[in-house]
């Protein structure tokens, strides 16, 4: 559990939207030893952390070891980030490999590495620009050498406290930029005689129009030193029309930048469109969202009132705006929405639609913000798409014969972005999807705030759906879907799902909760899942699925609170795909809480959950991979489990003695209630090696003639129960 990222507030926001960018505030953030106040400074997770939150340029502290290899060390010793001791220059780099960096700042980075400078530039190469930082010492044609190899000459600059090492590196190296520290115009003047700096580094307060118009006039970016925890200057740097901010903290710096405001506005009601929720207006409004994307970025208001639109593309730059009371309405009529082309997937279920109420395709910073609501009346248009389809006027080649409903491929969703970059949808109410709700395609950077979404009119209809998305958070969002809360994908073999984080949310599902799969190709990595309050839940509060060969890694689930949701917990690893074996490890499941009813969770709900057609006693949480291919490496720790009991005999019958007899299920869908009656009430472990249970709680609101725990094909099961 090396790159997780914690206690990061709803306030945070990633990047700078082109709307702001028109003014003074489209500013380059350069993260002091990463994002050090979310993750231990000088490491690959502060790194990750700093992307998260809009970071450009990211500083790395150059040392060397004994042995001359060069490490990521903002000290001259180990002391006060690792829990080696000493001087680094002293140590060789076997032995700097060996160090923890993380466990001081807490014990979720426990075991993180201090990495070498080659890691870190593999780790940011198309990521991020590096600022290093080179401390006395350091060997200058090594360095030099190093960054050529891994392709940073052009996406880097230096500074060096040490005139020497200066004159040697510009000697070595004519070609890379060189940042230096001035407090005023003379001072540049100085550093200009001695090299010729690309960058200067100035405290805010020194920042006037004369040393700004001086360092544009001889091609200088003025950076503002901002580190520490100091944030008061944040504002002033704004105001003084920096290009840039050197700081440590960018989640307190966002929330600034977001609060300018964009410098052009259109808003519906002075453009005339109608707000009557009957007259179309798909035209109008992307008339507008494309006159302010033209104009470079901006914003759409939508006044109070209804307005009738069928899909719409939202394009680079804008900012969609919704005022309380205003209410962008789907229009009921299919030949309205055309899809998108997408990205060839590897999945040929053919459920995954390109076409949606909102769209968007490549673009970046984009927000959909304000208090009003996105309506996309799925009820009416789903039942449209139907009755087209059997009247022959718009056949559905996919069609759902067995369910009689229209294929998912032929049903709208609310939202669908394709390999879209920044994106931030916050505060509104979205409603009534004909299919997924929120759905986000090969995107990055991407927050989800503070959403109220109801999404139950119709089936498949998902709260939020990411498909092999990177640098993502949802949080303190309210979720009442027909299908699963929110669901994590991959379709692309040689992608993933990476860093993201799901938090404080309120989850009620006909599906399950938190779900990883079904489809699941490329991977899931690095996800973070806190805080949740799941209720009335069909399925299982937490799903985590890999059975097309996906890669499953570094997955941590916490204080979860979960009542009447029909399984708890449920980790499957199987092989759907032909030969595509994938992996499923190190997942750490703690201060997880659960009460199981006898009867359906969901039976209040119009649409409810399938029924499967075997007769069965209440199912336990299972762990399960399949021979020659298990699961590694889980904790359970401060688990309580209350469990319905009522088992009898007489209507199921799976005695421990007969365990062997559960199935496989090797190439099946995978589902809680896949493998058909357990012999256990609690859990059912199956192909597993090391597995965790420390102060595992579970009990029984009746009598069940089962053992809690069967396990079969288990290695490293260990069962601690502390006082």
């Amino acid at each position: 559990m090396k790159s997780f990222k914690f206690l990061i507030t709803s306030l945070f926001f990633w990047a700078v939207t082109a709307v702001a960018a028109q003014n003074s505030v489209g500013i380059e953030i350069v993260v002091h030893r990463g994002a050090n106040a979310l993750a231990p400074e000088n490491t690959i997770a502060s790194a990750d952390s700093a992307l998260k939150y809009g970071a450009k340029w990211i500083e790395v502290d150059v040392r060397k070891s004994k042995d001359g290899e060069l490490f990521n060390l903002h000290d001259e010793t180990l002391d006060r980030t690792t829990n080696g001791k000493g001087l680094l220059s002293e140590m060789l780099a076997k032995d700097v490999r060996k160090v923890d960096a993380g466990s001081w700042f807490g014990p979720q980075f426990a075991g993180t590495p201090l990495p070498s400078i080659a890691e870190m530039l593999d780790y940011l190469k198309d990521k991020a620009n590096v600022f290093f930082d080179v401390k006395r010492g350091t060997p200058i044609p090594s360095l030099v050498k190093l960054v050529r190899e891994k392709g940073f000459a052009d996406k880097s600059f230096f500074w060096f406290g040490d005139e020497v090492m200066l004159h040697e590196f510009t000697a070595l190296a004519p070609e890379m930029k060189i940042k230096v520290n001035a407090s005023d115009i003379d001072r540049l003047i100085y550093w200009q005689r001695i090299c010729k700096p690309s960058y200067v580094e100035i405290a805010p307060e020194k920042i006037t129009d004369a040393f700004r118009a001086y360092c544009h006039q001889h091609g200088i970016k003025v950076i503002a030193a901002c580190q520490e925890d100091d944030t008061s200057q944040f504002q002033l740097l704004i105001d003084k029309q920096a290009d840039m901010v050197n700081l440590d903290r960018p989640e307190v710096f966002l929330p600034l930048l977001r609060k300018a405001r964009p410098t052009f506005t259109l808003r519906t009601d002075l453009l005339a469109i109608p707000s009557d929720g009957k007259t179309l207006c798909t035209q109008q409004l992307q008339q507008a969202i494309d006159q302010i994307n033209e104009k470079g970025g901006g914003r759409l208001v939508l006044a109070r009132g209804a307005y009738l639109t069928g899909g719409l593309m939202l394009r680079s730059g804008v900012e969609l705006f919704l005022e309380e009371g205003a209410t962008l309405l789907g229009s009921t009529n299919p030949d309205d929405y055309q899809p998108i082309s997408i990205s060839h997937t590897d999945d040929t279920r053919n459920d995954n639609a390109s076409m949606a109420l909102l769209m968007a395709d490549k673009a970046e910073h984009i927000s959909i913000t304000g208090s009003g609501t996105i309506d996309g009346q799925g009820l009416a248009l789903a039942l449209n798409i139907d009755s087209l389809h059997h009247t022959g006027e718009r056949l559905d080649p996919y069609y759902n014969q067995r369910r009689q409903r229209p294929s998912e491929m032929a049903r709208p969703k609310l939202l669908f972005f394709h390999e879209c970059k920044d994106i931030h949808v916050t505060g509104i109410k979205l409603r009534n999807s004909a299919n997924w709700g929120l759905s986000f395609h090969l995107c990055e950077q991407l927050s989800l705030l503070r959403l109220d979404i109801e999404n139950r009119a119709y089936w498949n209809n998902d709260g939020i759906d990411l498909t092999d998305c990177k640098h993502v958070l949802v949080a303190d969002c309210q979720i009442n879907s027909a299908d699963d809360g929110v669901c994590l994908k991959s379709y692309h073999a040689d992608r993933e799902c990476y860093d993201i984080e799901i938090a404080r949310l309120s989850i009620r599902s006909s599906a399950s909760a938190v779900k990883f799969g079904t489809a699941s190709w490329g991977g899931f990595r690095n996800i973070y899942v806190h805080d949740l309050k799941v209720r009335d839940t069909f399925r299982s509060a937490i799903a985590i699925e890999s059975v097309d060969g996906a890669k499953i890694d570094s997955v941590l689930v916490e204080r979860i609170d979960a009542k009447n949701t029909g399984n708890p917990i449920f980790l499957r690893l199987g092989q759907r795909a032909g030969e595509r074996k994938g992996s499923l490890r190190n997942v750490t499941i703690r201060n997880f809480t659960c009460e199981v009813p006898f009867g359906r969770p969901d039976e209040a709900y119009d649409l409810r959950g399938p029924e499967v057609d075997f007769f069965h006693n209440p199912f336990p949480s299972s762990i399960c991979g399949i021979p020659d291919n298990p699961i590694e490496n889980v904790v359970l720790e401060n688990i309580n489990i209350t469990c319905p009991g009522r088992a009898t005999k007489g209507m199921a019958y799976m005695p421990l003695w007969r365990k062997g007899d559960v199935p496989e299920q090797i190439n099946k869908y995978p589902e809680f209630t896949m493998f058909g009656e357990l012999p256990a009430w609690g859990f059912y472990l199956r192909h597993i090696r090391s597995i965790l249970l420390k102060n595992v709680q579970l009990s029984l609101m009746d009598e069940d003639y089962r053992p809690s725990i069967v396990d079969e094909d288990v290695e490293g099961l260990v069962i601690i129960h502390n006082p």
